[in-house]
């Protein structure tokens, strides 16, 4: 009880910051957008955002995919901050790093679609993933 006690508030704090970077990325405001990146990553995750984007792609898989010290649930919410930084990428013509975090999104989607439970379906993974694989 206790732990879905913790994960609901957990995920209710993310969709705030979420909703905060969304509104940054709406109005084009790019350094409060990275600034909100780099502290969500810090708040929610043991991982650097920087750092993930900077690692080759058999790094990322260890570290981040596979990495058996992240939850199912962390892992889903770097990948929110991955591809939204991904889309940063794009919309701001930076096509050599938005392949590299592309490449990147659709390992760790995939993987958490491939781990989720038999019951569970998450719409916007799914959703995610089609357009990824664009």
């Amino acid at each position: 009880m206790y732990r879905k006690d913790y994960l609901q508030r957990q995920f209710e704090e993310f969709g705030k910051v979420l909703a905060g970077i969304l509104g940054f990325k709406k109005t084009k405001d790019w350094d409060k957008f990275q600034e909100a990146l780099e502290a969500a990553t810090k708040k929610f995750s043991i991982q650097d955002l920087k750092k993930l984007e900077r690692l080759a792609y058999s790094e990322f898989e260890r570290e981040m995919v596979i990495a058996v010290d992240l939850s199912l649930d962390q892992k889903k919410m770097m990948s929110e901050l991955l591809f939204e930084k991904m889309i940063y990428y794009l919309e701001t013509d930076q096509e050599k790093n938005y392949l590299n975090l592309k490449q990147k999104c659709i390992a760790l989607y995939a993987f958490i679609n491939a781990n989720k439970t038999e019951y569970e379906f998450d719409l916007g993974i799914h959703y995610r993933l089609e357009f990824l694989k664009k």
